[in-house]
């Protein structure tokens, strides 16, 4: 839980950086609409182009350049920028990487491994810096046909003292702005995103690249930094030193990997020189904050980040907009706004934001007229003169991309760090589009000159707007994609499921579970739709969490309640995000994350419903979940209570059985036939939404379904309950006062929806006898994560197999093959395989390690069960004829599947 604001002190400084735009706080003027839209949509694909043109040898400005080789630009007057800088090109292949990553574009895999080579070539030559031993890692750049560039970068104005903790270090000075201790880490972070990705995409191909292409140069740029950080260089500005959060970035990220790797001893190394790193940043800021000692990083009398310490003579400006970049670099999208990391949401950040723009408000005539609380044109610092001193692209775009990161954790925590504001009240909401209007007019200030073709240069006129400096700047254009990029991170739906799964965002075992506040905030948002993100639904998630899962009857409504429900407002949630915003269900983290509530809250419906109003299984099920070690998942113990409820339901006629396990009932009030009225009710209407919304994600849920019953095993029991649902109609002799509802039309919403629910009830009928003659047992794990008898799942096939007849291809005029196609792809569609590797003929689903040859057809392994190994269960559809099987030795011979529904009847076999 992040602290609440309430000094008078932090009280005031809101209110002193809230006047940057004080016609903007009670209105929403957002610029969001269509100047900034038209920018993005405009601008994106000319920046991506334009980073590709400046890269060699297949750039339209770099066909002399050596393959991988980023061009810093073309231009060689007024200054010569035609060599590549070590840190432009880390930065702007960590933004080829990202969008290789998400998998919005495979074609710029060869030119990310051109890169790595060039990179690993680069490090071992020897330069004005020195070689590969004696400190050449720290070299700015190179010529673009990766020989030794011998030229000046940059004329220092003085020399400079590396300090740690105030203490003296000596300095390692090259000449002409060398060395740049950051950029290692900067390419490490880079390389290492590149192998994040690599393991996650291409398995084990992708692990052997990493560990003999990547590991490699990680190991000499970290090796590095750890034992340069505390050593100063020209960096950012090639004037500029201690800036440290690059360096600290670089060694927590090669950590990571090293223990991914198994490389233990690299692992503590660089996370020892990581805390150490932070431990002195952190230091300085504390220092000067307690001290109000000037000469450290933070400056309390002028609320702004100094540049430029230890300077051994006189510093140039100390209020840089490079104090900007760091807020920037620091970014931890799971952080909160404390000062100590400098994350762009704390006071410390938004405060030295502020200074630094205001100390070019009068500087640039491009700026006259505009008021305090306008976006403004920024340049580097005040007293900058390098090429004329005109503002830049990049600094502009800076400081956007630091008020868009701003927004995103704001909207994260749910409340303003600087105020005491909070998600739901109306000075929050005006706050946060204000800030948004505030940082698309950054954006749009640099749209303004920017030419048709996309292009940029590396500044532009003070006075004019005309461009100024070398030309096609890589640099420039890669803030513009960058921060894009950036701003999409606002998006409260999240990255693409793609990524968020390949990312392992999905694990929440190390996430800390949400306080009780938080809880409490976090349920009020859902239910009451109060601007819900993504991170909304991981919060509620970690109340599976101990100690949080005391509150997990939170999840649940009781008749006298007068609140919506968590699973009715997820569904409102869906509807929103799905039809009235044009989103498919799985586009992003957001439906995802979302199923996952729903999911868990049906489970914990179950064992709460009872016809009779008393539950025999939620209370063993709560007190169990209250005696658990703090930071464990309920997990374990739901599945055992669910498997208990299951055993019970064995002894329930067949046709009670659904009406007591999903609690139908036909409410009164609404007239509606409805399931487990403990979620807040699911009707028929949103079954069906789901199961469309599904279908037509279906894709997306080939992908997904691998995750699924390790992540959610409750998945399969909402879909259980909506085939319940389905079926109702034809229990009425078991709900009596649904008996007449089924007789109007209007709760018969087309023909094709009753005679899809006919479909299933024969089939699972016919199903059950087939299951229940040869008698066979449950298995663990298999959609429910729980102990469920094959008559459930097959009537879970059936229920799949006469929604997609209803919703593809109505029922009255279904040829015999397109039933076979149907048939063939709901069951791939449950089971996680791509229906373009599913024949008519024959249809196969493999539970085991890995393809076998003795398969007469394409098969891969996707769903791996609930347990610590997967269960090698195998079973076989044959839509034509049967097949004698051999499986670990062991004949098995499978009846047929025909064509018709009714007559479907699989049989089974698990083994352990």
């Amino acid at each position: 839980m992040h602290r609440r604001v309430t000094s008078l002190t932090q009280l005031e400084f809101a209110m002193r950086f809230l006047s940057l735009f004080p016609s903007l706080i009670l209105t929403f003027l957002s610029s969001r609409g269509d100047p900034i839209q038209d920018f993005i949509q405009r601008q994106y694909p000319l920046a991506k182009q334009g980073i590709l043109d400046n890269i060699g040898s297949q750039g339209a400005y770099a066909r002399d350049a050596k393959p991988g080789v980023v061009v810093s630009s073309p231009s060689t007057e007024p200054v010569d920028y035609k060599h590549t800088f070590i840190r432009d090109s880390s930065l702007i292949y960590k933004v080829l990487i990202d969008i290789w990553a998400d998998g919005r574009d495979d074609s710029l895999l060869p030119g990310i491994y051109d890169w790595v080579s060039s990179q690993g070539r680069l490090q071992k030559t020897p330069n004005l810096t020195g070689n590969l031993t004696t400190g050449g890692l720290g070299e700015t750049g190179f010529n673009i046909d990766e020989s030794v560039y011998t030229g000046m970068f940059a004329i220092p104005t003085q020399s400079h003292t590396g300090v740690i903790l105030n203490v003296p270090l000596p300095t390692i000075s090259g000449p002409g702005g060398r060395p740049q201790h950051d950029n290692p880490a900067l390419r490490s972070s880079s390389m290492i995103d590149f192998a994040n990705g690599l393991l996650t995409r291409n398995g084990r191909t992708g692990r052997h690249y990493v560990e003999s292409s990547i590991w490699p140069i990680v190991i000499l740029d970290l090796d590095y930094v750890a034992y340069h950080w505390n050593v100063t260089g020209f960096n950012t500005w090639e004037e500029a030193s201690a800036l440290i959060s690059a360096q600290i970035r670089g060694l927590k990220q090669g950590a990571d990997l090293a223990k991914t790797l198994g490389k233990e001893e690299k692992y503590h190394f660089w996370n020892e020189q990581a805390d150490n790193a932070l431990c002195f940043f952190q230091a300085d800021i504390v220092h000067s904050i307690t001290t109000n000692y000037t000469q450290d990083f933070w400056d309390s009398t002028q609320s702004v980040i100094i540049s430029n310490i230890n300077c051994d003579g006189p510093c140039r400006d100390t209020v840089d907009v490079a104090s900007i970049f760091t807020a920037i670099r620091q970014f931890d999208p799971e952080a909160g706004c404390d000062d100590a990391t400098f994350q762009p949401c704390s006071e410390m950040a938004l405060r030295n934001l502020k200074a630094v723009v205001d100390s070019m408000r009068d500087i640039y005539p491009i700026n006259d007229g505009k008021s305090a609380s306008e976006a403004i044109a920024v340049g580097r610092f005040a007293n900058d003169n390098y090429v004329g001193g005109h503002p830049w692209f990049i600094t502009t775009f800076a400081v956007a991309e630091q008020l868009y990161d701003a927004i995103y954790q704001w909207k994260r925590i749910g409340k303003i760090s600087i105020s005491t504001f909070k998600r739901g009240q109306a000075e929050y909401d005006s706050i946060i589009e204000s800030t948004w209007s505030y940082a698309d007019d950054f954006s749009l200030i640099n749209a303004k000159y920017i030419p048709s073709d996309g292009s940029m240069s590396e500044q532009y006129d003070k006075v004019t707007g005309e461009p100024r400096s070398a030309q096609r700047l890589s640099a420039s254009t890669m803030s513009s994609s960058n921060w894009n990029e950036g701003s999409e991170a606002t998006d409260r739906y999240g990255p693409t499921l793609d990524k968020y799964l390949r990312d392992g965002h999905f694990d929440l075992s190390e996430r800390e579970p949400p306080t009780p506040e938080e809880v409490a905030e976090v349920l009020e948002a859902i239910c009451e739709d109060l601007d819900v993100s993504y991170k909304d639904f991981e919060k509620t998630l970690l109340m599976e969490k101990s100690p949080a899962c005391v509150n997990l009857y939170l999840l649940l409504v009781t008749p006298d309640d007068e609140w919506i429900g968590i699973f009715p407002a997820c569904i409102n949630l869906l509807r929103t995000h799905c039809n009235a915003e044009g989103n498919g269900i799985l586009d992003y983290a957001y439906g995802f994350l979302c199923l996952r509530v729903m999911s868990l809250v049906v489970q914990l419906a179950m064992l709460a419903n009872n016809l009779s109003g008393e539950s025999q299984f939620f209370g063993p099920f709560y007190l169990a979940t209250t005696l658990l070690p703090e930071g464990q998942s309920i997990h374990p113990i739901l599945l055992k209570y669910l498997a208990e409820l299951f055993d019970w339901a064995k002894g329930l006629k067949s046709d009670e059985r659904d009406v007591t396990l999903f609690g139908i009932s036909y409410n009164t009030s609404t007239r509606k036939v409805v399931s487990l009225p403990h979620t807040g009710d699911c009707t028929i209407p949103d079954g069906e939404f789901i199961m469309e919304q599904l279908w037509s994600a279906r894709d997306k849920f080939l992908f997904a379904a691998r995750w699924a019953t390790n992540l959610f095993p409750g998945w399969g029991l909402m879909l259980d309950m909506i085939r319940a649902l389905f079926a109702a109609p034809h229990l009425c002799s078991s709900i009596p006062a649904a008996k007449g509802a089924f007789e109007e039309k209007k709760y018969q919403d087309s023909t094709r929806k009753l005679d899809a629910t006919q479909i299933v009830v024969d089939a699972s009928n016919k199903l059950k006898s087939c299951t229940d003659r040869h008698k066979h047992t449950s298995f663990k794990g298999f959609l429910y994560g729980c102990n469920i008898s094959a008559s459930i799942m097959l009537k879970a096939f059936a229920v799949l197999f006469s929604m997609l007849f209803s919703i593809e291809y109505g029922l009255k005029s279904v040829d015999t093959r397109s039933q076979e196609k149907v048939i063939s792809s709901a069951a791939a569609w449950l089971h996680g395989y791509d229906p373009r590797i599913c024949t008519v003929s024959t249809f196969s689903i493999a539970f085991l390690p890995k393809p076998s040859s003795k398969f007469a057809l394409t098969t891969v392994p996707i769903i791996s069960l609930t347990g610590k190994y997967p269960t090698k269960f195998t079973f076989f559809l044959d839509l034509l004829s049967e097949k004698i099987i051999e499986v670990h030795g062991r004949i098995i011979l499978l009846p047929v599947l025909t064509r018709t529904l009714d007559e479907v009847a699989p049989m089974m076999d698990m083994y352990e």
